[in-house]
């Protein structure tokens, strides 16, 4: 999807659903999988430094929901934008007010996005899945999915952005970059294009004249 249209989705949610806002807004910018951010605890988010951790998953079994690894088993750090970071102190300020009106405290290791006063339990990946469905037929918007408005648009706006694929595939997960360059490799030729460009003009330009009085050589055709 176009980000104007991701943006349009959190400012409908902003007013219907809030904690599902301040969720998309977090998969749009970090591109962590569903489950990754499910089980995001208030003890894995770095307000000051601007971060948050991932090295756990919420999966959906038989009878409800349990925690388990990521999917590489992996711990990543992934830094936050100014924005994002607001975003989730103000969450965190409602999570606060909400408990404390419930007779209840919000611990450290509450869960970032729960329902329930005190952040006591996560919201369930699949359940995320139908509150997108439910927000993008009340936008009129169609044909693309969660996955599609969060983790691929977070990793094909930053190649498109010359963000180098080590660091786009840190922030994803994957554990090579090999695998991102699988997965998003149709991204990647408008920006070979380019570099194609930049070595093209330093050569061009290493062609003038010298200051001896050098001719200038042919460009060679391929």
């Amino acid at each position: 999807p176009d980000p104007e249209d991701v943006r349009r989705l959190i400012l409908v949610a902003e007013r219907d659903d809030p904690l599902f806002a301040v969720f998309l807004r977090v998969a749009a910018a970090t591109g962590a999988r569903r489950g990754e951010l499910c089980a995001l605890r208030w003890s894995d988010v770095d307000l000051d430094d601007g971060g948050l951790t991932i090295e756990r998953s919420i999966i959906v079994v038989n009878g409800g929901v349990r925690e388990a690894p990521t999917k590489t088993h992996n711990r990543r750090l992934i830094a936050l934008d100014p924005g994002t970071l607001a975003c989730l102190q103000q969450h965190l300020d409602q999570q606060r007010d909400v408990a404390a009106r419930c007779g209840t405290s919000l611990a450290g290791d509450a869960f970032v996005f729960s329902r329930r006063p005190g952040g006591t339990h996560p919201l369930r990946p699949d359940n995320c899945t139908s509150s997108f469905e439910r927000l993008r037929r009340t936008t009129g918007l169609s044909g693309f999915s969660l996955k599609d408005a969060t983790r691929h648009l977070a990793a094909t706006r930053l190649i498109a952005a010359g963000v180098d694929v080590r660091t786009v595939a840190g922030r994803l997960g994957h554990s090579r970059a090999s695998t991102t360059l699988d997965v998003y490799s149709h991204w990647l030729p408008g920006r070979d294009r380019e570099a194609a460009s930049v070595l093209g003009q330093l050569l061009d330009a290493s062609d003038e004249p010298s200051s001896g009085g050098t001719i200038k050589r042919s460009a060679r055709k391929a």
